[in-house]
């Protein structure tokens, strides 16, 4: 049996939640999505903030205040 495959979409605001980041793909815009495999327990996120944090080249935040 294969890994599944999982598409993951990221709604990523400005700093006023007035717009959202697109990013080009072909001749459209689409949100910052990627593809991950394997099979992962349904509550776990690290796996999937790690590889947002690298798609958005970013290595970590820190809420303001």
């Amino acid at each position: 049996m294969s890994d599944p495959v999982r598409e993951y979409y990221f709604i990523v605001p400005d700093a006023d939640d007035v717009h959202v980041l697109l990013v080009p793909e072909g001749r459209f815009w689409t949100l910052l999505h990627m593809t991950l495999t394997g099979a992962h327990k349904w509550q776990s996120t690290a796996h999937v903030n790690k590889a947002a944090n690298e798609t958005l080249g970013s290595h970590g935040t820190k809420p303001d205040g």
